[in-house]
């Protein structure tokens, strides 16, 4: 499984609104050398991929999805899924009304898909409008990876557990989703972590719940 540390190392919303009815695999509900040998180290004790690794339990824990803003997502999963395998998508059509982009825009669309790869959820995004930081993406960058995303006990304690990092400045936040939603969630702007932007949702009951119906269609399960 990627760690925190290999994934931010690797590259550079999943928004998630939750009055969202999704629809199970591909319907439409409404609402991503040299021969040298190295030695590896002290073994590592395993522990729960929703606990982070500070002192108190807090810090981001394992990756739980990787994202990709595409074109087209139906497309997309479908040729995800050809080449590599992958099963059910859980598709579905992501409203966030009150979610405040960095520019001042307030509530995007997307469409939203999601597979499971075996270890972590992939997420596929499709802008629908050209409100959200997705659509910039897009339009500047082309498809491709976009963010990576944690589940988090607090996103609070976690900014400020950064910003004590950071000579205490919170880092600078692309999208907060903290409106109407039913769950709190935040994308970090990409410049704090290299050029990744971070997704930091907050674990609660709403979230859970919302996070079931994918793993129930994909095949998936809630980190621990």
């Amino acid at each position: 499984m990627m760690t925190r540390r290999s994934a931010i190392a690797a590259c550079g919303c999943c928004a998630v609104t939750m009055g969202v009815s999704a629809s199970a695999a591909h319907g439409q509900g409404n609402a991503s050398g040299g021969g040298r040998t190295s030695n590896p180290g002290p073994a590592q004790s395993p522990r729960a991929s929703a606990t982070g690794e500070r002192a108190d339990g807090s810090g981001l824990p394992d990756v739980h999805h990787v994202a990709f803003v595409v074109a087209d997502r139906d497309k997309a999963l479908a040729s995800f899924g050809n080449a590599y395998g992958f099963g059910r998508a859980h598709k579905f059509d992501l409203k966030s009304p009150t979610a405040r982009v960095s520019n001042g825009v307030v509530g995007f669309n997307l469409r939203a898909g999601f597979v499971w790869s075996g270890n972590t959820l992939l997420e596929f995004l499709e802008p629908v409008d050209d409100r959200s930081p997705h659509a910039t993406w897009l339009r500047e960058r082309g498809e491709g990876m976009h963010h990576l995303g944690y589940l988090v006990r607090s996103v609070d304690h976690e900014l400020d557990a950064i910003a004590t990092a950071r000579g205490g400045v919170r880092p600078p936040l692309l999208v907060q989703g903290d409106g109407s939603e039913a769950v709190r969630w935040v994308y970090l702007e990409s410049g704090v972590a290299n050029g990744a932007v971070i997704e930091l949702i907050e674990r609660s009951p709403a979230a859970e719940r919302f996070f079931e119906q994918i793993y129930k269609v994909t095949g998936g399960r809630m980190p621990l």
